[in-house]
């Protein structure tokens, strides 16, 4: 105990001694012999990098015997003894000392205002153990503390209202104008802010639903990059909008989201489901049993991914049909939705003999349509259908031959009413586009 003090001591008797030499002052030891006589023997260069420390200093060399540990001026070792050595930026906080980054001559990285990049994988250590002779420079790292403000925009521009708990857990009802902050964040120990987690916004009487969504623009058309990092030197806080649709949605903005709509439409038919991105399934499985409600698609698509008879297996067993949609209820209204770049796969089960043929049905997109159902700006494009039988143990009621041998693939897409063809469909419900062509579709015979 009694050396970690001396050690202090001596550093103390260092800064000051380096303080003054470094203002002009002068005192009764020299320089020379302070260091002599306490045997300090190595040092350590703190570069305040647009910052200052006391008396308008931009740097402080601080003497360490052998064996001692360097100190985290300005940090958690603010005060050496009774001195303290405080280092400041205006409207910044300081984020520790760093080793500089440095060029391809070995120089320091320089910005344009003359300070010096840091490389924050390589801080200060201070539990090393200072060598005779060794002289180390480090720099400050400067965190700024302006803030990231969330602004609230309104779809209609009209202000809404939300809803929150006080700590004693009465209801606090908030308005705010479309344009106004409703949280800022700090930028935090690594001088950024990543994208907040499990936020959520209860707005009063389900006047409008918030879409999850962060933009740089007030208009709402370039969504940010997370995370967010503010423009060295900049006192102002970094605005980022975050929008709200008018009235009570399901958001989809991805395959669970979409997925949890799906299901809960099939059960509340009040439930409406607005798109507010492109839902990529990157292959995976997706094949909708009954739809039955409101779907804003607002021109994005769910895309790239697979319709077959189950997660595992693509085989379509005895009297079986495979859509991607099987069944859409009456109270479905699907509205500028594109369903893109998915492949439909099936492998019908083959019989035991050609007197026992596995049958079963292939309807690629849709099966059933109840009356009510309604479909505006929706298309189905870029796709493919992949079937493989075997013709001798296994038939597809809806893909045949002709007297050519030829497969005839005109009630292939959708199931509608018996005895139709898709063109039937697609004259009946005219808001409804399909690309395809015959190459699109790979009938293989095993």
């Amino acid at each position: 105990m009694i050396k970690n003090i001396k050690k202090i001591v001596l550093l103390a008797l260092a800064a000051v001694t380096v303080a003054c030499l470094l203002a002009g002052c002068t005192l009764g030891p020299t320089f020379d012999g302070v260091i002599k006589d306490n045997n300090l023997v190595a040092s350590v260069t703190y570069y305040a990098n647009g910052g200052f420390f006391g008396g308008n200093l931009t740097e402080k060399r601080l003497w360490y015997t052998e064996g001692s540990r360097p100190v985290n001026i300005g940090g958690s070792d603010i005060n050496v003894v009774s001195n303290p050595i405080a280092v400041s930026r205006s409207k910044y906080e300081l984020g520790g000392w760093f080793y500089p980054q440095l060029d391809g001559s070995g120089n320091p990285v320089k910005d344009a205002n003359g300070n010096v990049a840091v490389d924050q994988t390589k801080p200060l250590d201070t539990t090393h153990l200072m060598q005779s002779g060794e002289h180390i420079a480090v720099y400050a790292l400067w965190l700024s503390e302006v803030k990231m403000d969330l602004i609230a925009v309104t779809d209609n521009g009209d202000p809404l209202t939300i809803v929150t708990k006080d700590a004693a857990g009465a209801t606090v009802e908030t308005e705010y104008q479309s344009g106004g902050v409703i949280n800022s964040y700090s930028f935090g120990d690594k001088n950024m802010v990543q994208k907040p987690e499990r936020l959520t916004f209860n707005v009063k009487d389900g006047a409008f639903t918030w879409s999850g969504q962060y933009f740089y623009d007030v208009a709402c058309t370039s969504p940010v990059v997370w995370p967010i990092v503010p423009v060295e030197g900049s006192n102002e806080n970094v605005p980022i909008y975050t929008r709200f649709i008018p009235g009570s949605w399901f958001i989809v903005n991805n395959a669970d989201t979409f997925e949890d709509f799906v299901e809960e439409s099939a059960i509340d038919t009040s439930v409406k489901g607005y798109m507010v991105s492109d839902v990529d399934y990157d292959g995976d499985r997706l094949s909708i049993n009954y739809l039955n409600g409101e779907l804003q698609g607002n021109g994005f698509k769910i895309k790239n991914f697979t319709v077959q008879a189950s997660k595992s297996s693509d085989t379509l067993r005895n009297e079986k049909e495979l859509s991607f949609i099987t069944a859409v209820g009456a109270n479905a209204k699907l509205v500028n939705v594109g369903f893109e770049g998915f492949t439909v796969k099936a492998t019908i089960q083959p019989g035991t003999s050609s007197d026992s043929k596995i049958k079963a049905s292939i309807y690629a997109l849709i099966g059933t349509v109840e009356d009510g159902a309604s479909f505006e700006g929706v298309t189905f494009s870029s796709f493919t259908v992949n079937v493989s039988y075997d013709p001798d143990k296994s038939e597809i009621y809806n893909i045949y031959k002709d007297n050519g041998g030829e497969y005839v693939l005109n009630h292939y897409l959708f199931k509608g009413e018996e005895g139709s063809t898709d063109a039937d469909f697609l004259a009946k419900y005219t808001g409804i586009t399909v690309t395809v062509s015959a190459d699109d579709v790979i009938i293989t015979e095993k």
